[in-house]
C-alpha cells in the first residue's frame, strides 16, 4: 500500500456498522489499514451524518435504538482523526461548486482528502460519479 493515510466518508463508516452491500469489503480494508498503520481521517461533520445515517435506519424499522446506541459507541470508538478547521469549509464550498455538488456535506470529505493528498474510500457511487478522479474509491 502506497499510502499511510486515507478519508473515509459517512457511508463507508456505516457499512462497518450495519451488514449492507460493501460492509465486507469495507471491513476487509479496515483491518487491513489497521495491520498496516494507515491513519484514518474525514471531516468533523463525520460524526453527525453516521449518527444520521444510523437513526434513518432506526426510523425504518431495520434498527433498534439500542442498536443504534452500540452502533454510535462502536464509531465513537473507531480510530479516525477528524478535521474541524473552518477554513475546510471554504474548500469543500468551492469544490460543491466546481463539481456541481448538490450540497456541500460530500464536498467536505472531498476537501480532507485533497488536503491531505489522501485516497477517499466511500459506498457513495453517485459521488464517484459526480467526480470522476482516480482517488475515490468505491466500495462494492
Amino acid at each position: 500500500m502506497k499510502t499511510h493515510r486515507i478519508c473515509v466518508d459517512a457511508s463507508f463508516v456505516v457499512r462497518l456498522l450495519v451488514e449492507a452491500p460493501g460492509s465486507a469489503h469495507a471491513e476487509a480494508l479496515w483491518d487491513e489499514w489497521a495491520s498496516k498503520g494507515v491513519h484514518r481521517f474525514g471531516p468533523a461533520l463525520l460524526s453527525f451524518e453516521i449518527c444520521n445515517a444510523l437513526y434513518r435506519y432506526e426510523r425504518a424499522g431495520l434498527m433498534t435504538p439500542e442498536d443504534v446506541a452500540d452502533g454510535l459507541a462502536i464509531a465513537n470508538s473507531l480510530a479516525i482523526t477528524l478535521f474541524d478547521e473552518a477554513s475546510l469549509s471554504i474548500e469543500a464550498l468551492r469544490l460543491a461548486r466546481r463539481h456541481n455538488l448538490k450540497a456541500t456535506s460530500d464536498a467536505h470529505y472531498l476537501a480532507v482528502s485533497r488536503r491531505l493528498d489522501a485516497p477517499l474510500y466511500t459506498a457513495d457511487r453517485k459521488l464517484a460519479q459526480a467526480i470522476k478522479q482516480d482517488w475515490i474509491h468505491v466500495i462494492a
